[in-house]
């Protein structure tokens, strides 16, 4: 569990090509605060190059109450809306 402004260092960029590969990175989240417990849709991705996989920085997750936002190292990044689970 990561606590409320919380960060770690855990997520460095990887990078493979090749047949099949895409280049997409999925992400996907889910979480509780207090009264809810919050995810996003499940086909949410990003793309990461090798100048990403290259880099010594880390790939940044900021979940804000309703988004979350990865920005790789490099390469531009992309967010996504949160939602209450059902």
């Amino acid at each position: 569990m990561i606590d409320n402004n919380e960060r770690i260092f855990a997520l460095k960029a990887g990078y493979w090509t090749g047949i099949g590969r895409t280049g997409k990175d999925y992400w996907w989240i889910r979480y509780k605060d207090d009264r809810k417990t919050w995810t996003c849709k499940s086909n949410f991705f990003c793309f990461l190059t090798a100048n990403d996989a290259k880099s010594d920085r880390p790939v940044e997750i900021v979940i804000k109450k309703n988004k979350m936002e990865v920005t790789p190292p490099v390469s531009s990044g992309d967010y996504v809306t949160l939602y209450p689970e059902a």
